[in-house]
């Protein structure tokens, strides 16, 4: 997270835009190599969970979605199973239950500093396109 941290504010952005602009996840996908680092297979192909911050049901869904050995495959998967085609405050949605693609989604949630502002956006819709604009 505070790599993160640093990274936005070194471009003169705040949490605030760290949040927002990681909302841009809810559309899109992921190869199974951007995210395969969360779980792992043991020699009987049975998965075993490393980021505990991960949804164990939804790490299972994953490991169905890539199997062993697909991290290298151009397999890919929906940042947001849910609604994977709008634009919408899913992707929040998701972090609460646990359910972020991606460990640096995951953290948003976990993390103090960014836990409230991701609460607060499961609520409204996504205020990327404003941020979008004042960043231009």
């Amino acid at each position: 997270m505070d790599q993160m941290i640093n990274i936005f504010s070194a471009k003169g952005l705040s949490l605030d835009d760290l949040v927002i602009l990681s909302g841009a996840h809810t559309i899109g996908s992921a190869h199974c190599n951007a995210f395969s680092d969360r779980f792992r297979f043991d020699s009987k192909g049975n998965f075993t969970l490393i980021d505990t911050s991960l949804d164990r049901a939804y790490a299972a869904e994953l490991t169905k979605q890539c199997p062993a050995g697909a991290a290298s495959s151009p397999i890919t998967v929906k940042n947001d199973p849910e609604t994977p085609q709008l634009f919408d405050n899913q992707y929040y949605k998701d972090l609460l239950v646990h359910k972020g693609l991606f460990q640096s989604d995951s953290v948003l949630f976990s993390d103090g500093r960014t836990k409230e502002r991701v609460w607060s956006s499961r609520m409204i819709r996504t205020d990327f396109f404003g941020v979008g604009v004042s960043l231009l």
